[in-house]
């Protein structure tokens, strides 16, 4: 009795969601760095506009630029996360593959589609002989 291929749903289902949250993150940390940017470009003006000073303008830049380093090193996190999910996924998918079945009058048989010949044995090669 031929048997369709079942794929593992709560494990797909389970891959899927961690992709969507990894996704997800990715998201919040690149708006956290826009917000960073903005919040600097703010500190910027107000240097030049001479309300701040030298002092506070160097404390602004070393604090975004740590800030800056952490959010990139959790972007590259997640992505490295989510590149991974993806491939767990691709695998587990690839595996569905369909037989090909063929009904007959005896039954479903597997169908093997085109037939397969056998391959012919390489030729030697005549080399001249020193």
């Amino acid at each position: 009795m031929p048997s369709a291929k079942m794929m593992n749903e709560s494990f797909f289902n389970e891959l899927m969601k961690k992709l969507n949250v990894a996704g997800e993150l990715i998201k919040e940390r690149q708006e956290e760095k826009q917000g960073a940017l903005d919040d600097f470009t703010e500190q910027a003006r107000r240097f030049i506009a001479g309300k701040i000073s030298e002092k506070a303008m160097d404390q602004s830049v070393a604090k975004t630029n740590k800030e800056l380093q952490r959010l990139d090193r959790d972007i590259k996190l997640y992505i490295s996360e989510s590149k991974t999910l993806s491939e767990r996924i691709r695998v587990l998918t690839s595996h569905q593959v369909p037989k090909a079945y063929k009904a007959t009058r005896k039954g479903a048989l597997l169908h093997s589609g085109k037939r397969r010949h056998a391959k012919t044995p390489a030729k030697k090669s005549s080399r001249k002989k020193k």
